[in-house]
């Protein structure tokens, strides 16, 4: 229960100056949206043996030790499973927001031009708000 999989060690200094049970309460009432690439999944690991040669997957580097496999065995399993586990941990199922982006894969470049992030982090239609 480590930090990275658990917050009972290892903390990093902010997290150890806050303490634990209030962050917890903290991140409840924040305004979090996170952002979640339909088509990032990708998992060498597992479509190695799928796909036999016909092409290359690419996964990104993504981690795929047993702690991470326990959360999802793709970064988009593992978003909505961090979700549903945020909303029964405060038995809130509005607390916080999902969002899922069609056709965007592991690409960070891709999710921030997403009309849906857009729209997330800075309002609706934010891009169309910007003069030059």
């Amino acid at each position: 229960n480590n930090y990275g999989y658990g917050l009972h060690a290892n903390l990093v200094p902010y997290m150890e100056s806050v303490g634990v049970a209030a962050m917890l309460e903290q991140y409840r009432s924040r305004k979090v949206t996170y952002l979640s690439g339909s088509s990032d999944v990708c998992n060498e690991g597992v479509e190695e043996h799928c796909q036999k040669g016909l092409c290359t997957i690419v996964d990104h580097d993504l981690d795929k030790s047993c702690e991470a496999y326990a959360q999802g065995w793709c970064r988009m399993e593992r978003a909505h499973a961090f979700v549903q586990h945020i909303r029964r941990h405060y038995k809130d199922p509005g607390v916080h927001t999902l969002v899922s982006l069609d056709y965007i894969g592991h690409s960070g470049c891709a999710i921030v031009q997403a009309s849906a992030s857009q729209d997330a982090m800075f309002g609706d239609h934010a891009l169309d708000k910007i003069v030059v």
